[in-house]
């Protein structure tokens, strides 16, 4: 299986730039399913915070931390 922590790293792996391949991870593929991928006050907060080296720090789901 492969997660999203897991894509992010590999495609930054091949040179693309990291906040392309977190945008092809997650804006990219929400936007093609009508989602609008943003923080703002009243949007739903599902976050994945990845660290310097691209493993999960933390993530909210519906805002709620949940690791």
């Amino acid at each position: 299986d492969l997660d999203l922590a897991t894509a992010v790293r590999n495609i930054a792996g091949l040179g693309v730039p990291l906040e392309t391949a977190l945008a092809m991870a997650t804006t990219v593929p929400a936007a093609l399913i009508g989602h609008d991928a943003r923080l703002a006050p009243g949007a739903r907060a599902d976050i994945l915070h990845l660290d310097a080296d691209g493993a999960i720090a933390a993530v909210w789901q519906g805002g709620v931390a949940i690791v």
